[in-house]
């Protein structure tokens, strides 16, 4: 027979808790009258799980201690009190269910098992944790061990007819495993004119996005020139790093020649 069960436990050396709601299994062999006790196992509870109780008779309490457990103290509703824990037995299973109803026993209603403070703050503990970005591991030599020599070949065109004498042409696209790289060659008819170069892009690795690339005088703090003066004049207009045009002062700088 199976019963649902639970039992408290003192706590005296944590101060966010004075007791534990234990749950477990305890279960009656009507053929010898042993019992036996097991504590589902859960996770990072830091207690000592699994069987409490072996299987044996067991004894009741004083003052009845000449005589053991026998099926008529075992009933949803009743405790159990063995080694110094009092088990509360709050639901069965329906074989114990229907095996106690066919002994004549009257079966107890099912009790709701009290909330373990302790499991309660842990849960919400685990709840408001925030989950890391999940982290894929990238071992690059076994991706070569698993993968060396193995190409994905794919054929493909580049329409190129917006431009002038511009026309579609054919490629073959080939994407290496080994290392995540891609070259790109083209396939030249025969009598096309064309240069006998097929490598349209070398073998390398492509981004998906481009970065845009920044003019000049955009990444720099000083004002940049990039206008040549007159040849004849000789006269540059040069990286004003002294900013004096901020200040309302103009200069020219000519460049003269030197003797070698």
């Amino acid at each position: 027979l199976c019963f649902e069960a639970y039992f408290q436990e003192s706590v005296s050396e944590r101060r966010e808790e004075q007791y534990r709601v234990r749950r477990c299994k305890v279960f009656f062999y009507p053929e010898d009258d042993t019992i036996q006790v097991v504590e589902p196992r859960i996770s990072n509870t830091g207690m000592p799980q699994g069987t409490i109780i072996r299987r044996h008779r067991i004894a009741k309490p004083e003052p009845e201690s000449h005589l053991f457990y026998t099926i008529d103290d075992f009933n949803v509703g009743k405790n159990f009190t063995a080694y110094g824990k009092t088990f509360r037995l709050v639901a069965c299973d329906p074989f114990t269910a229907n095996f106690l109803r066919k002994m004549g026993f009257r079966l107890g209603e099912p009790e709701p098992i009290p909330d373990d403070p302790y499991s309660v703050h842990r849960k919400a503990f685990n709840e408001s944790i925030q989950p890391l970005r999940p982290y894929e591991r990238m071992d690059k030599l076994r991706q070569f061990l698993d993968h060396d020599r193995h190409v994905l070949r794919f054929f493909c065109f580049w329409d190129d007819t917006e431009s002038m004498y511009g026309d579609p042409r054919e490629m073959i696209l080939q994407y290496y495993l080994a290392d995540d790289t891609i070259d790109i060659r083209e396939v030249i008819p025969a009598n096309s004119g064309r240069d006998g170069v097929p490598c349209f892009l070398r073998r390398q690795k492509l981004p998906r996005t481009l970065a845009p690339v920044p003019i000049p005088g955009t990444v720099t703090d000083r004002t940049l020139l990039n206008v040549f003066g007159h040849p004849q004049r000789g006269g540059r207009y040069i990286l004003d790093s002294l900013k004096v045009s901020a200040i309302g002062i103009s200069s020219a700088i000519q460049r003269v020649d030197c003797n070698s």
